[in-house]
């Protein structure tokens, strides 16, 4: 597995080298290989198999074997950040850990954890050396005496790392030469399943604990990591030791350790109440009011972010936040508890969405995590949903469906041949248009499914709170919904399935035949097709008819591919508009042509046989005392797909070339003329 990993990490740095970034994250840079080893495809998922239970969401089994409650952690970068990355010996940062387990189970006698690449030299407890093995990417501890369930054991690991790229890069001054560095740097990047390479740890993202820091380094260089400084301390004439710490506990992906001869740009959050949120920034100091990266204005509005954030989440759950800008890196930005990680392309002033999106994290990914790696929507989605809801604050509901429009548009890209959102194969966990995309939607479908903003938003800031500090699966997402809005236009679990389980989305179109003066037989079809696609979703779908500035709504349940309903409308509509508001990720083609022109009764004309028709079968007309029509078949669009002749009061059409869906046959007699939906299927 080892040898494994080297090579695919190596593939990505050649793969991905010159990798476009966007916006987002763009975490997915990281993962875009192919995985066949399934070892690895294990570590990126639960450690218990799936329960199997009826007519209820998937569950996880968490490994609870351990909980880790503190790292303290030391390393000595200073001779590899002085050291160009060839000529750096195979122990690159000579390490230790102190680290404090409380056993969860009865007579623990082994501790196991994560340890990849990493060269374990001993292990120590109160002065005497604890026997250890270090295979399969697995550092398994003996304990002298079993610990009893509800006890702790503190033991210091001194190892090496062996890793200078990807999962840790460390850049000296000649390696910035072959680089766009304007320093030399290190820094960390973790998520999913990469801590392990540079700590033995408990690398899951349920195990949070607390950590400190203490990093050697060039005299010129800071040291930034999560929390806040705690020391400064010269050693000797050319180096210094430098410490830092959080308060409150954190999984291993959301560590981050970094150094560089950074610039420090403090600002502040202060709310109306007095109080404030320290802000510490670190970039390069070319890069603070420069041409090309300007930090100072690209965080002009950070306190704007938190304000929007703050009126929909609740307060900020930590004491600190803070960014540190790093590069070469092939995301965008990652949400390190209190010290996001940004790209430093970020700095030039064009990513203000990305930026939201880490703050909103903090709340929705560090203060409740996701149990496993098949709930990543929930961190994702989350923050995605945030950005819009900024935006909501920014612009008003414009800027709200505008950031809206921009996921289903990148969403789309992928569409009904994308995977589902729970339990994404490891190598799209990171996917943009279905973890963030369409998760995103899926939390704006909550939104609505509820259709009341003050108990949704009241609702998800319970969810948090219940949650805080701690992690939680899709399926105490779903109970706590259930609990709290009993009522849903959609039975929770039918959402959650179609749209978290299932793949895919409702592809809809709407017809509409006038069948008294103000009643209308209304048809809504969805044909979406493809694995794991449900043939029908359940929607609680809006339809609006529309003639200039008359119009109506009507509110109907839908879940079947084909539902027929009567409408009365006190006008004759020319459109029919599929969900005018924007609340179901979905493809529509929502504008129908008036069915009937000169409002006659289309009686006179109906279609013969069974139906719907199935793709290949005729279309049959019959017209009693009609010597002669012209047939036209049409999309939901308008453009004529069929034509054909009604003679002796029979037609016929053909359907062979057409594609399932709605449409509307005119039957045109010259001084009458009516329209009939058809809808086409699979046979």
């Amino acid at each position: 597995m080892t040898a494994f990993r080297s090579l695919f990490l190596a593939l990505i740095v050649l793969v991905l080298g010159t990798a476009s970034l966007s916006a987002q994250e763009n975490k997915q840079a990281f993962l875009d290989w192919l995985i066949t080893d399934g070892e690895l495809l294990d570590n990126m998922r639960p450690l218990h198999p799936e329960l199997q239970m009826v007519n209820a969401f998937p569950r996880r089994e968490i490994d609870t074997t351990i909980d880790v409650t503190r790292y303290s952690i030391v390393w000595d970068v200073y001779k590899a950040l002085l050291t160009e990355r060839d000529f750096r010996p195979a122990r690159k940062i000579e390490a230790n850990v102190q680290i404090t387990v409380r056993s969860r189970v009865k007579d623990l006698a082994t501790i196991p954890l994560n340890s990849e690449s990493l060269i374990i030299d001993s292990v120590v407890s109160k002065g005497l050396k604890l026997a250890f093995s270090s295979a399969s990417d697995m550092l398994k501890i003996s304990l002298l005496t079993p610990l009893a369930k509800g006890d702790s054991v503190t033991f210091t690991v001194y190892y090496a790392i062996t890793k200078d790229r990807d999962w840790l890069s460390i850049y000296s001054a000649e390696d910035v030469k072959q680089n766009d560095i304007p320093t030399g740097s290190f820094f960390t990047f973790a998520q999913p399943d990469g801590a392990r390479t540079w700590l033995p740890s408990n690398d899951v993202p349920t195990d949070k604990a607390l950590m400190s820091v203490r990093v050697r380094v060039p005299k010129d260089f800071t040291v930034v990591s999560n929390g806040v400084p705690t020391d400064s301390m010269p050693d000797g004439d050319t180096a210094s030791w430098q410490s830092w710490a959080h308060d409150q506990p954190m999984p291993t992906y959301l560590l981050t350790i970094n150094a560089a001869k950074y610039k420090y740009y403090p600002q502040e959050y202060r709310r109306k109440d007095g109080s404030v949120v320290p802000i510490r920034n670190y970039h390069f100091a070319v890069d603070h009011e420069g041409t090309q990266y300007n930090a100072v204005r690209a965080l002009t509005n950070i306190s704007k972010w938190f304000e929007a954030l703050e009126s929909r989440l609740g307060r900020y759950p930590f004491s600190t936040y803070g960014h540190v800008a790093v590069t070469p890196i092939q995301f965008g930005g990652m949400e390190h508890q209190t010290m996001t990680t940004v790209n430093r392309l970020w700095l030039n002033g064009n990513y203000e969405n990305g930026y939201v999106h880490e703050v909103a994290h903090h709340w929705v990914g560090d203060l409740v995590t996701c149990a496993t790696w098949s709930d990543i929507w929930l961190n994702e989605g989350g923050a995605s949903f945030s950005e819009a809801l900024y935006y909501e604050y920014v612009d008003g509901m414009g800027g709200y469906r505008d950031r809206l429009n921009r996921f289903r548009t990148a969403y789309l890209r992928v569409g009904l041949n994308g995977n589902a959102v729970y339990d994404p194969p490891p190598a799209a966990l990171f996917s943009g248009a279905i973890t963030y995309a369409k998760a995103g939607w899926v939390y704006h479908m909550i939104r609505r499914n509820i259709n009341d903003d003050d108990a949704f938003f009241a609702g998800w800031q319970e969810y948090i709170n219940r949650y805080r500090l701690g992690s939680a699966q899709t399926w105490q997402f779903l109970e706590f919904l259930k609990e709290k809005f009993p009522n849903p236009a959609v039975d929770w679990d039918t959402f959650f399935d179609q749209w978290l389980v299932k793949a895919g989305h409702p592809q809809l179109s709407v017809g509409a035949v006038q069948t008294d003066n103000d009643r209308y037989s209304v048809t809504v079809t969805q044909s979406q097709k493809g694995a794991n696609v449900p043939s029908a979703f359940t929607l609680s779908l809006r339809l609006r008819a529309r003639k200039g500035t008359e119009q109506r709504d009507t509110v109907v349940l839908v879940d079947r591919a084909v539902q027929q309903f009567s409408w009365a409308i006190p006008f004759s509509p020319d459109t029919i508009i599929i969900d005018p508001d924007w609340n179901i990720l979905a493809e529509t083609q929502s504008t129908v042509t008036s069915v009937d022109e000169d409002h006659t009764s289309p009686s006179w004309c109906s279609l013969v046989g069974r139906q719907p028709h199935s793709v290949g079968s005729d279309v049959l007309i019959a017209a009693d005392g009609v010597a002669r029509a012209r047939l036209m078949l049409v999309d939901v669009s308008g453009r004529s797909v069929a034509e054909g002749t009604l003679a002796d009061g029979m037609g016929r059409l053909a359907t062979t070339s057409l594609a399932i869906g709605r449409y509307l046959l005119i039957v045109d007699e010259g001084m009458r003329r009516s329209g009939l939906p058809v809808t086409i299927v699979n046979p």
